[in-house]
């Protein structure tokens, strides 16, 4: 059998698009281009079964329109092949002590060889067994520490599996794996957030998760990666890709989504440049390959006080010459001696919150200062709950 996992759709997000005011957000045409792409790819893979990692919609409560055109598309993929869905924490919404979910409304609504996986459960066929692990926190259970979570999560997930083993084993779902390098945006509540241990996956011979965006590999044996998103969410994210399991060869590959490029351009005009505005147009020439069609934001530092203004109809001509999709952002900084920077950082503030208002102050890479947030909140749980 053919399997065809999906990363987190997020349907309806419209992060850097552009609205119309008679079709839809360009970002959310995109998404509607690569789940067309996603399907005719199933169907000339003449795949058995697609899986869904989860975060089907960006929003709890999506608009009607959103929720009508996916289910067009899930009825027309559900027709072909069986379709699984593992609940994402975008898809749910908590009322007092009980998770209800949009995804509900898919077994409500009757659609046909479609299963929704709310809980951890392993279904076994022939020489496969599937495990799907939805998305939990601490915020569910009645642990006192995340520690005592992720462990009971770990034994849930052992217990499911050893009921159930086969020869060949997968699990599929929505957790966060320990040191996996996140946009931002996934981890809503870093105190409630679990991570699991890739020893927690030993049993499987390929663990897929969903929820953290960028693609990564955690470990390769035992084999733990997160897939991603199915489109990109940030400016420093690469590649996107879905995986197509193939349960008689027990192998995995990947296929790379066709997203559309997006493209951060950052200008430092040394001091003794004159004409700033030639200056910043050599510079977008660099990127003349990478521009067509593609969402762009540019950042220009510059140094000197007596530079000129920078002409933005000019540079905005030049990237509609250059068939740009549109132009998201344009910020200009301009260096006017030393400056004290100030912050909303006091002893009254949240030590997270801290870090997360702190970072953007730093002259540095994005992933680095990614790396730089995950290492101080992990300082920062392990000193809290040794002062409880």
């Amino acid at each position: 059998m053919k399997f065809l996992i999906m990363p987190d759709l997020h349907f309806g997000q419209k992060s850097f698009g552009r609205d119309h005011p008679d079709k839809l957000n360009s970002r959310i045409q995109d998404q509607l281009y690569l789940m067309e792409f996603i399907y005719e790819t199933a169907k000339k893979q003449n795949i058995d079964q697609l899986i869904m990692t989860g975060d089907v919609f960006d929003k709890e409560n999506p608009e009607p329109i959103l929720i009508s055109t996916f289910f067009k598309w899930l009825t027309k993929c559900a027709e072909l092949f069986r379709v699984d869905i593992v609940v994402g924490n975008h898809d749910i919404k908590r009322v007092g002590n009980n998770i209800i979910s949009i995804l509900d409304t898919i077994p409500a609504a009757r659609v046909k060889n479609c299963f929704i996986h709310k809980t951890i459960e392993t279904l076994k066929s022939g020489d496969l067994s599937i495990t799907y692990i939805p998305f939990f926190d601490k915020k569910q259970f009645s642990f006192e520490t995340n520690s005592e979570a992720t462990e009971f999560i770990v034994a849930a997930i052992k217990q499911s599996v050893k009921s159930n083993k086969a020869e060949k084993n997968i699990a599929i779902g929505h957790l966060a794996i320990e040191k996996s390098i996140y946009v931002g945006d996934e981890i809503a509540d870093e105190c409630n957030e679990l991570f699991m241990p890739v020893s927690a996956f030993n049993d499987f011979d390929y663990t897929l998760m969903g929820h953290i965006h960028p693609y990564q590999v955690m470990s390769k044996k035992p084999y733990v990666a997160h897939l991603g998103s199915v489109d990109k969410k940030s400016f420093s994210e690469s590649d996107k890709f879905i995986c197509m399991y193939d349960s008689e060869k027990n192998t995995i590959k990947y296929i790379k989504l066709p997203c559309r490029n997006l493209v951060d351009i950052n200008v430092s005009i040394p001091s003794d440049v004159k004409d700033t505005n030639e200056y910043i147009k050599n510079e977008i020439n660099k990127y003349s390959e990478q521009l067509p069609n593609a969402i762009v934001r540019i950042k220009v530092d510059i140094l000197a006080n007596d530079a000129e203004i920078i002409n933005k109809k000019e540079i905005n001509k030049l990237l509609a010459d250059m068939n740009i999709q549109h132009l998201a952002e344009m910020i200009e900084k301009k260096s006017v001696g030393i400056v004290e920077t100030k912050t909303d950082i006091d002893e009254t503030t949240n030590p997270y919150k801290a870090i997360d208002l702190f970072l953007p102050l730093i002259d540095a890479d994005e992933t680095f200062k990614q790396e730089v947030s995950i290492i101080c909140k992990e300082i920062i749980k392990n000193v809290l709950g040794e002062q409880k």
